[in-house]
């Protein structure tokens, strides 16, 4: 049998060419299935942490956002989970409210200084 070197150079480059794609597609499963969760898990806990270090640092008086849009004054701790906030000053509208619904500070103001105090 004849072979010339362009056929074998060809079948060479081939062969390389699909072990670096092959080399590509196991690379990707790897980055899907392995790394992205990790980051995505990182940054839900880094998501977790300061939302929990923003509900620790909330008083009364305090005017928050609710993720629904809703915001009013924080008048006080109902339990471990939920406070009251009063939604209506003049009618004195105060409802009880799951702590995970906090968004964050709605005054910029108080935000602006708890971040100062974080960073001290």
């Amino acid at each position: 049998m004849h072979y010339d070197h362009r056929s074998l150079i060809m079948d060479l480059a081939v062969k390389i060419v699909l072990f670096i794609l092959l080399g590509l597609f196991i690379l990707q499963i790897i980055v899907v299935t392995v790394i992205l969760p990790i980051l995505k898990k990182k940054r839900d806990e880094k998501i977790a942490r300061e939302h929990k270090e923003l509900v620790k640092n909330i008083k009364s008086g305090h005017e928050v956002l609710l993720q629904n849009g809703i915001y009013g004054t924080y008048v006080n701790s109902s339990g471990d989970e939920t406070f009251n906030m009063r939604i209506n000053e003049e009618n004195n509208v105060i409802i009880k409210v799951n702590k995970s619904a906090i968004l964050g500070f709605f005054d910029k103001d108080i935000a602006k200084k708890i971040e100062q105090r974080k960073q001290k």
